[in-house]
């Protein structure tokens, strides 16, 4: 009987993580937090349930939630590299609201195939003029960048429309 239940439990958490995968994949992030939070109802200590939550509400803007959930899974496994990397990044943002959503809650899905390079399609170049750290901070996965020439210079802007940063001389002759 208790091989039944481990096997419904890891059935349930199977088939969960995969629907807060999804939701997120589809920018559905407050329907993947609630996923997640009842999936952590059930297994309080795992960690990829604690990142994937803390990755929903940091899209909702909800910062400081989304830096105790990282806490949490920093907390079980210290070298989990991406809940110390969000921390960093949460604790680098200056003007943290408490907990008022974002600026710019993304409405579109991220389309996963834009992660992935594709001969003859695709360049890695580095940039320079690179702006603060609290501009980049604020940019997530799928957010539109455009690139405009101005006077001889390629300039990488964001949503909002601040310049983020230049491509280099060097990857415009090469």
């Amino acid at each position: 009987m208790a091989v039944f239940q481990s096997e419904d439990r890891q059935r349930i958490r199977r088939l969960r993580t995969e629907k807060a995968i999804q939701l997120a994949m589809q920018n559905r992030w407050q329907e993947a937090a609630e996923i997640n939070r009842g999936l952590l109802e059930i297994f309080p200590e795992d960690v990829d349930t604690l990142n994937r939550l803390g990755k929903s509400l940091m899209e909702l803007g909800h910062y400081a939630d989304a830096r105790a959930q990282y806490q949490k899974a920093a907390g079980i496994d210290p070298s989990n590299g991406i809940a110390v990397k969000n921390l960093a990044r949460l604790t680098k943002l200056a003007d943290e609201t408490a907990d008022a959503p974002a600026a710019a809650v993304h409405t579109k899905p991220v389309d996963p195939n834009l992660f992935i390079e594709e001969s003859g399609k695709t360049a890695v170049t580095n940039l320079v003029d690179v702006a603060t750290y609290h501009d980049i901070a604020t940019l997530t996965a799928g957010d539109k960048l455009e690139l405009k020439a101005e006077q001889g210079v390629v300039r990488v802007f964001g949503p909002s429309g601040v310049v983020l940063a230049s491509l280099s001389q060097k990857s415009l002759s090469g």
